[in-house]
């Protein structure tokens, strides 16, 4: 804990461990080679954990993309809000494939 008036010494280990807002946001990016990582979600109905993960997710710069079975508008609103991408599966029929899903879409 510091204290008021009281400055950090430059090159600390404890600035060592602050990451800016870039090295975030490129650190997916940098340690793929450029390539961006995708999280997918599997799931039968709005899972709130799911939603806050994914918010999480898409502001340290994945890609998030949730597949679902239930079509309800509740489901439907966060599914535009929180994830690049949202596909709806009918139950019994066969899911995407999953280089389908982490593709530009």
């Amino acid at each position: 804990m510091s204290h008021p008036g009281r400055r950090a010494r430059a090159g600390s280990p404890r600035d060592a461990r602050r990451p800016t807002g870039n090295d975030r946001r490129s650190g997916t990016a940098g340690a793929l080679g450029g390539a961006v990582a995708t999280l997918v979600f599997v799931d039968d109905g709005p899972w709130i954990s799911f939603n806050q993960l994914a918010a999480r997710a898409r502001r340290s710069g994945c890609r998030v993309v949730r597949v679902t079975t239930d079509a309800s508008l509740a489901s439907r609103i966060p599914g535009l809000l929180l994830y690049d991408r949202s596909v709806v599966v009918r139950p019994g029929a066969p899911l995407p494939a999953l280089d389908e899903l982490a593709g530009a879409g």
